[in-house]
């Protein structure tokens, strides 16, 4: 077993792997697209599934090509810093012979690092397709645990703002957002377990023996991920829930207030209208302390209902 990391050590030389290919040594490497692309000829991969594996995608799903002897795919990658921007696509190319990882788009140095992580990690009698796989997509998410956690504590702030009373008018967007962000990393794992379930059939007759174990890892890995994933998408609904309760909570407290307002006008009403109909006979009129007195009047009613308010606890 031997294996070649582009930019960053050579095993064996790039113009070699087909040729070590074809010697039915089994070669692990890491390729940009440029590179891929001169030795594809050499180990017969048609332009055509290049350009599939390519293709461009708003989706986070896997796409697959099997053969009776070989395994090609691609996957969507994403930005942790920043979820909802793509960052390429890796392909990977499998056969009993060949494990390459392609990166499809631009060339990204990270990705690349984490290949070289993966392969360090390895003694040279455990080089085997599976462990290297299984240490580079562990490499590769190793800090998606942290930034789901990172996610949670912001779910805790949300909630300690609504409990305060302390939300804006972003507020709403930013859990629109945070409902797009779980999406998009539900989709992004949910790609690579619909990988290992192809890798577990196991038609081609890729794995034998005890490296299977490493698929299942692999699988255990992503599940966990995807159901912390789902966890917080859970929360997310709760945190909603919280949110339109208190827009509930302060509508009600408007219509409260309106409620009180007009409650405290319906007997001023009364007393306009009594008065307005503006009867001979009525003493007021004519007496010298009547407009005193309907003021006086008007100003105990509304002391009054405001005294019975507040003792009711209604404002």
């Amino acid at each position: 077993m031997i294996y070649a990391c582009s930019d960053i050590m050579y095993a064996i030389p790039l113009e070699e792997i087909p040729k070590t290919i074809r010697q039915g040594i089994r070669t692990i490497a890491y390729l940009s697209l440029q590179e891929f692309q001169q030795i594809a000829p050499g180990i017969e991969i048609k332009q055509s599934t290049i350009d599939l594996l390519c293709k461009p995608s708003i989706h986070f799903r896997s796409s697959f090509i099997q053969t009776e002897e070989s395994v090609f795919g691609s996957f969507q990658m994403i930005n942790l810093e920043n979820i909802m921007e793509s960052s390429g696509k890796i392909g990977i190319f499998l056969t009993k012979n060949y494990c390459l990882l392609v990166n499809l788009g631009e060339d990204d140095p990270e990705v690349a690092h984490v290949f070289e992580r993966a392969v360090s990690r390895c003694k040279s009698d455990e080089l085997t397709v599976e462990k290297v796989l299984y240490l580079f997509f562990e490499t590769l998410v190793m800090e998606d645990a942290a930034r789901l956690e990172d996610i949670e504590f912001e779910f805790d702030v949300l909630e300690d703002r609504i409990v305060a009373k302390k939300v804006e008018e972003e507020f709403y967007q930013v859990l629109i957002l945070k409902k797009r962000e779980l999406f998009v990393l539900h989709n992004y794992y949910e790609q690579f377990l619909e990988f290992v379930d192809v890798l577990e059939e196991n038609r081609q007759g890729l794995f034998e023996g005890e490296n299977k174990k490493y698929l299942q890892m692999m699988e255990h890995k992503f599940s966990r991920l995807k159901q912390n994933t789902l966890q917080l998408r859970e929360s997310m609904v709760q945190l909603r829930e919280a949110y339109q309760a208190y827009l509930d909570y302060s509508l009600n407290s408007v219509m409260k207030l309106f409620t009180v307002v007009t409650t405290i006008f319906v007997p001023l009403s009364l007393i306009v209208g009594w008065y307005g109909m503006n009867f001979t006979s009525m003493p007021e009129l004519k007496w010298k302390y009547g407009y005193a007195y309907v003021i006086g009047l008007t100003a105990v009613i509304v002391l009054l209902c405001i005294w019975v308010f507040k003792k009711k606890k209604l404002i």
